[in-house]
């Protein structure tokens, strides 16, 4: 019989308790101890380490509504915030998404990209009208301004300027809302095409209610007439609805 373990005769004289000293080590197992017997009194401060949690143990639901975090927090999928995240700087490999975006007190409610160039041969002087539609609101607009030439002289360059421009109005052919314009030196020959690329952000305007925006693209030819054809290719306005 282990020395520190009470004998049979000493349990029928009387001798009920057992202190410490007389229980062996590593003799009461957990099938002995009752359902809720440990509290959480019983357990010392840091006496539940890492690898006494289950992997994918803690719920959410365990978490504190506010957490703080020193390091850097990983997110391998979708994170949805029902509220704002204020940050000094977001950085993603992927793209951030959102249905507002507040930069430096500015919030970005929508965006709206028209894309109204295309590589279909098109003549000076003659006015080409597009319309797109926007909600109601105050809109920023992003000019992405293209415009090609291609000429039917022989070798001599002819002299002269090309004038290409944008309107954008609430008819067609109106500047309510704001115009681009550039002026390019005509060079070219007839073996050879030249382009001009040029961006522009234009003055933010507010529509009452959802409104058709006209825009118009226009070349105008100055001096000699030897233009054989004008596209404006990759032309596109991205709108901002800010708030």
């Amino acid at each position: 019989m282990a020395s520190n373990a009470k004998n049979l005769a000493e349990y029928l004289n009387n001798e009920t308790t057992s202190a410490t000293a007389d229980i062996a080590d590593s003799s009461i197992t957990a099938a002995k101890l009752a359902s809720n017997a440990v509290t959480t009194a019983k357990i010392a401060d840091d006496g539940v380490t890492t690898a006494k949690i289950a992997d994918d143990g803690v719920t959410s639901a365990k978490l504190d509504t506010n957490i703080a975090v020193a390091g850097t927090l990983g997110v391998t999928g979708a994170t949805t915030l029902s509220s704002t995240l204020a940050s000094g700087a977001i950085t993603s490999t992927g793209a951030v998404q959102g249905t507002q975006f507040n930069v430096g007190g500015l919030k970005v409610l929508e965006t709206s990209t028209f894309d109204y160039g295309n590589d279909t041969n098109k003549s000076v002087n003659t006015a080409y009208d597009y319309t797109h539609t926007l909600a109601a609101g105050t809109w920023i607009p992003f000019l992405k301004f293209y415009a090609a030439f291609f000429e039917n002289h022989g070798n001599s360059n002819s002299t002269g300027v090309y004038y290409p421009f944008t309107y954008l109005g609430s008819s067609a052919g109106g500047e309510q809302y704001g115009y681009h314009y550039t002026v390019v030196p005509k060079w070219g020959n007839a073996s050879n095409s030249y382009s001009d690329i040029s961006h522009s952000q234009i003055p933010p305007f507010t529509l009452s209610s959802s409104s058709t925006i006209y825009v118009r693209w226009y070349c105008i030819e100055y001096g000699t007439s030897s233009n054989y054809w004008v596209r404006n290719g990759t032309n596109k306005i991205i709108f901002l609805r800010i708030g």
